[in-house]
Formats: C-alpha cells, structure tokens, sequence
C-alpha cells in the first residue's frame, strides 16, 4: 500500500527514508530552527471544526502545526529521535498507509506503533488522549486494508490540549496524565 504524499515528504526530509531505491528528494532542507513562522495555508485549519479533521491536518501537513505549539513539545524529543530527524517538533500522532501511529522518528517507517486516541471537550478547545500499543491478531482481512487487534502498551498516555487562541487551534498544552491538566 503506498505511503500518503505528507508523510513520505516528512520522512524523507526527516533522513527515515534514505537509501530506499525510489524515495523522492527532499523538498527542501531541513529548518534550522525549531521555532518557524505560522504557515500561510494555515487559515483552512483555523477555519475547521471538527476535532477528527483538525487532527487528521496536523498529522498529515506538518506546517500547519508551526507557530502553534508549545516550544517546550521539542524539548521531548530524546538525542535519538534528533539525530535520526533533526526537524522532528515533538507532535506525535501521525498517519502511515492510512493508519494512525504514534510518531518516533528513530525507529524505521514499519516500525512506527499504531496508537488509539479519544477526543473529549473541554472549554474553549478539545482534550486528546494518545495511547501507544501494538497490533495483535489479525481482525479483518477483507477491506481494503487489514485491521488488527489493538493492544495498549503499559505506558502513560500522551495528552494534548488544543485551544481556539487567535481565531485558530493551538497545541497549548501536553501532559502525561490528567492530573497535570490545568482546566
């Protein structure tokens, strides 16, 4: 199954694809900074409502996420993780093969966790819970993708607070369990 666009550009920007036969060029070099300017393309995902939306577009376009995260999410980012992607901003919830995952750039695109997440409301944006694991059993094998048993890994989950801040969705928080969530 072929990789969507997004994700093929980050991972090779991101130095998971070299040495691959057919793996694209990077686009451009990598940022030289973690902070960047907001993105001009951002106002359509200022613009959506949906949370399931809103995440899918900051899984998929990693622009739309610059200027509109906390800085310290870099600071989460081990040594490993830094060298095998030197852009890599900390956001973890991505799409590989039109499966979510749980973002670790030191580890090879097939070895990339599925994750589960949930969405809850909460005043002026939306709480996401993000839960690592590991396929288990095969479920369902006759779509156009397999499906497989989740099974969560015994890790704290990842939360992420999103606010409406200026007219468009921020990161404004994360947090590894509910009780360091301010509300």
């Amino acid at each position: 199954m072929a990789m969507r666009p997004a994700l093929v550009v980050w991972l090779v920007s991101a130095g998971l694809l070299a040495g691959c036969a057919n793996a694209p060029a990077s686009p451009k070099p990598p940022p030289q900074a973690h902070v960047l300017p907001p993105a001009a393309d951002a106002p359509a995902m200022c613009r959506m409502t949906d949370p399931r939306e809103i995440l899918l577009e900051w899984a998929e376009v990693p622009e739309v996420r610059r200027g509109r995260m906390p800085a310290s999410l870099a600071d989460t980012v081990s040594p490993a993780e830094r060298a095998a992607a030197p852009d890599f901003d900390g956001y973890r919830l991505g799409t590989m093969d039109y499966d979510w995952v749980y973002l670790e750039p030191d580890r090879s695109p097939a070895e990339q966790r599925p994750v589960r997440w949930r969405v809850e409301s909460s005043g002026r944006g939306f709480v996401v819970t993000l839960q690592p694991g590991r396929n288990g059993r095969l479920l369902d094998d006759t779509g156009p993708h397999d499906v497989y048993e989740f099974i969560p890994d015994a890790v704290q989950p990842t939360i992420y607070i999103f606010e409406r801040v200026s007219d468009c969705w921020r990161l404004t928080s994360v947090a590894r369990t509910p009780q360091e969530i301010e509300r």
